[in-house]
């Protein structure tokens, strides 16, 4: 059985988003864990990493990171496969 990821998704507008999103990305890679980022964000942080939100699924994603605010939740949350949708762990900044 393939090893479950953890997804990072965060709202682009704001360089406060994308340098934590960068530190959960390598805090979670250095715990030994599979990390992917969305495709939006993988060029800031690490091309060539990215995947597709609606390719996030409860099956291939233990959760997703949704790092932004309300708004970046709910494009998060509506973004996500959602006949099988991940959890997902908002950070509110």
């Amino acid at each position: 059985m393939e090893k479950k990821s953890i997804e990072v998704a965060c709202r682009m507008d704001s360089e406060t988003a994308i340098k934590l999103s960068k530190r959960i990305f390598e805090f979670v890679v250095k715990k030994g864990e599979v990390v992917y980022l969305e495709t939006r964000i993988a060029p800031k942080i690490f091309p060539h990493n990215g995947i597709d939100l609606k390719s996030m699924t409860f099956k291939n994603t233990k959760f997703l990171i949704s790092v932004g605010g309300d708004g970046t939740l709910l494009r998060v949350a509506n973004g996500v496969s959602q006949i099988d949708p991940p959890p997902i762990l908002g950070v509110n900044i």
